[in-house]
């Protein structure tokens, strides 16, 4: 299993890689099409046979390129705001309860 840590630093390298080679999504729609290709091919690697060496390290990179393109969704697409539900919160919770006020 991977650390959360090790996850997180896999995902930003590919952003990091993502924002180096390719310009910013012009819309949200395009931004979606890109994700919605790599979380294809997650699947793709998903139905792998287990038995398959190439598998997992497959299904890693897949898993990383999907969460890389939804982050660029968020960064070129979204604009920033610390606002859920209109309610101000200092980090998102988990699961998107609201935080105490």
């Amino acid at each position: 299993m991977m650390n959360l840590q090790a996850a997180i630093c896999l995902v930003k390298s590919e952003v990091t890689e993502a924002q180096w080679h390719y310009p910013a999504f012009h819309s949200e729609h395009e931004g979606f099409a890109v994700f919605k290709e790599e979380a294809d091919e997650l699947w793709d690697a998903v139905k792998l046979k287990q038995s398959n060496p190439d598998r997992t390290v497959a299904i890693r990179r897949e898993a990383a390129h999907a969460a890389a393109m939804a982050i660029r969704i968020l960064i070129d697409c979204c604009e920033e705001d610390t606002t859920l539900d209109g309610v101000t919160h200092a980090a998102f919770p988990a699961g998107g309860e609201k935080s105490p006020e």
